[in-house]
């Protein structure tokens, strides 16, 4: 069986985009163009940010479908665009169906300790698992927390922001600041 869907809805002022797949990588490539779509076409994030942050969203599904899902169960994704601040907003949750079962407290635990000892000796630590999930998402999201799905079941909810900040915004030059370069390749510019 395969299962993509998509929902888009606009509430309080913010976009939503809401996607639930089916726990199966074969989605993660289509996931991983689509968010990044989404992002270079409904924010003004650079596009160096625009790849970071699918880089972050790729990462927690892709580790939502391999800890927190059977292969079976749905995994969810909801981007939460808001135009007035620009920031993004995402969550993804799981349904708690993998062999090993956790709560946000441990996992959040976990995430914190691998960030730490890849600062101290990024080198050393490789054989540290999540420590690439650790670094991105705690490097590049202005907000990262996880929290136990509210139904009582078992399963996680991830929740990362990154606000717009003039760092994350492409930089857009003036015909002054582009003229250098332009004669550098013998093109002559006149400003009237």
């Amino acid at each position: 069986m395969n299962t993509f869907m998509l929902l888009t809805h606009s509430w309080k002022g913010r976009k939503i985009i809401a996607i639930a797949i089916l726990s199966n990588m074969e989605f993660s490539p289509r996931i991983r163009e689509l968010v990044l779509s989404v992002i270079r076409n409904n924010t003004k994030f650079s596009s160096r940010w625009a790849y970071r942050l699918q880089s972050v969203i790729d990462e927690l599904v892709n580790n939502a479908i391999e800890h927190g899902s059977d292969g079976h169960s749905l995994v969810i994704i909801s981007l939460f665009l808001d135009p007035i601040d620009g920031s993004l907003e995402v969550t993804i949750t799981d349904a708690g169906m993998g062999m090993k079962k956790t709560t946000a407290e441990v996992l959040t635990k976990k995430m914190y300790e691998n960030y730490e000892l890849m600062k101290e000796n990024p080198l050393i630590n490789t054989t540290i698992r999540g420590r690439g999930l650790a670094q991105i998402v705690i490097n590049w999201t202005d907000t990262f927390e996880i929290q136990d799905n509210v139904d009582g079941k078992w399963g996680l909810t991830v929740k990362v922001v990154k606000n717009l900040t003039p760092d994350c915004q492409e930089v857009k030059k003036t015909s002054e600041e582009l003229a250098p370069s332009l004669a550098d390749i013998g093109i002559e510019v006149s400003i009237i």
